[in-house]
């Protein structure tokens, strides 16, 4: 087992636990304080939240990252705002914006970050909507493109998932 939830009793999950091969708990993550513990290295670090953790862990990593492409404005966009060494980064918005371009997606449009980003959006009604409301310099940031392939089944929201990997070329499962 690699992590295990603990649940109050509603029933709401209020604590996950991540362990190693060998059971050592390594990162507890508290749903109820949004804070993150992690163990690393002999010592405990504690962050006020999951975006702090990631920061850290990318600092930790040793790598001048220039350059990013995620595809949420939430945790991943705040996580890498902020890097130094980020010279783009690329948006794949695959969201509904609910008729209004998200405040963290104006923000990264701003002309005055020193790092660049831009805005790919696959479908064509969502990427009118979005270009409609921005100015002339912010439009020239996002990009209408499209997928490979049609969905020809829409979500049922059921309890079936289907998962594919390349568990043959992990290593150690």
């Amino acid at each position: 087992k690699f992590a295990e939830t603990v649940y109050d009793l509603l029933g709401n999950a209020i604590l996950k636990k991540y362990m190693t091969r060998e059971g050592k708990e390594v990162i507890y993550e508290n749903y109820v304080t949004n804070d993150v513990v992690v163990e690393y290295k002999g010592k405990s670090y504690f962050f006020d939240s999951y975006t702090e953790w990631i920061k850290f862990y990318l600092s930790e990593m040793g790598i001048e990252i220039k350059e990013v492409i995620f595809n949420t404005l939430s945790t991943p966009f705040l996580a890498i705002y902020h890097l130094p060494t980020l010279k783009k980064g690329i948006l794949f918005w695959q969201e509904q914006s609910q008729g209004y371009v998200p405040g963290n997606m104006k923000v990264m449009l701003s002309p005055n970050l020193q790092s660049r980003f831009a805005v790919i959006v696959p479908n064509q009604n969502e990427y009118k909507l979005i270009k409609e409301q921005l100015s002339r310099e912010e439009q020239q940031a996002v990009y209408a493109s499209g997928y490979l392939y049609d969905t020809y089944k829409r979500n049922h929201y059921s309890k079936n998932v289907l998962t594919l990997t390349n568990s043959d070329q992990l290593p150690h499962v």
